[in-house]
């Protein structure tokens, strides 16, 4: 374990760090990030015809197979109820994006309605949530700051505000670059940077007590102060993120869609979460406090 959390292991880690988010900033000065139709704007496709529900499945492969060979991607697909009929779906609604326009769409001799997606209501939503979130984290780095202000504490919450800035930007760097292999960016996606600094903050805070802990009672310090400190935090941080992992994947293959893409963002932050709270965040407490 000593050997495992070595200065060395720390640097390599903020290269590989540092590389993810430079790869990102990359990626999304290229080409952006790949936002669905509620984030990015787009088009909405209406196929309006009447068919049995246990078809729906083969109707929409057929929607996306066209939509993929005229370069379009989707961002949600829905099924649209019969009110007259319940057995039976009377048109399927898909919102999606692509670098040009469709100006018109016929599916199996079925005309489609193509209408402009207006995102202007989740723009205001995530300009909202940008808000709620900085104000997060400053209550955040405040309550780290007097909670350790007999000890020093504008050094513990200095660590914390910056690996909870750092894990958001890893993290946003990395579903950028997975943006293309088909990972999306929704309206849901504030809520996993909601999550990547509060959970980013409770790993942190979690450590630095025990680091503290240590070093007060234990009159411990360098190389054997991380080591023992992060051992004795170190079950609680995997457990917690095998459980959100778990859970995130059973999402992902029983409700798909949005959801899915959610979930797939929100694993990627619990693995940076984790990792950066094992290698970085007691290096650099550590520095900050000499």
């Amino acid at each position: 374990m000593t050997k495992l959390l070595s200065k060395k292991s720390f640097i390599a880690f903020l290269i590989v760090c540092a590389v993810i988010v430079l790869a990102g900033i990359v990626a999304v000065s290229v080409a952006g990030f790949n936002a669905d139709a509620t984030v990015g704007g787009g088009q909405q496709l209406i196929y309006e015809k009447v068919f049995s529900k246990d078809d729906f499945q083969k109707e929409a492969q057929t929607i996306r197979d066209y939509l993929n060979n005229n370069g379009a991607r989707v961002s949600s697909l829905q099924p649209r109820e019969n009110i007259s009929d319940r057995d039976n779906y009377d048109a399927i609604v898909v919102n999606f994006t692509s670098d040009k326009p469709i100006e018109s769409a016929t599916i199996n001799g079925v005309q489609c309605r193509l209408l402009e997606v207006d995102n202007a209501r989740s723009s205001k939503l995530l300009k909202r949530a940008s808000i709620a979130l900085a104000v997060s984290v400053v209550i955040i780095y405040l309550y780290v700051l007097l909670r350790y202000l007999k000890v020093k504490g504008v050094y513990a919450s200095l660590t914390v505000l910056i690996m909870m800035l750092w894990d958001f930007l890893v993290a946003a760097a990395l579903v950028a670059l997975f943006g293309f292999v088909g990972l999306q960016v929704n309206t849901y996606i504030m809520s996993v940077a909601a999550f990547v600094i509060l959970y980013s903050a409770f790993n942190n805070v979690m450590l630095l007590s025990t680091l503290r802990s240590n070093e007060k009672n234990l009159k411990l310090e360098g190389e054997e102060l991380v080591s023992l400190s992060v051992k004795q935090t170190l079950k609680r941080l995997l457990i917690s993120c095998a459980v959100i992992v778990v859970l995130s994947l059973a999402a992902v293959f029983v409700c798909g869609g949005n959801v899915a893409q959610t979930c797939l963002a929100l694993i990627i932050a619990v693995a940076v979460n984790t990792l950066s709270a094992i290698f970085a965040a007691p290096r650099l407490w550590m520095s900050l406090n000499k």
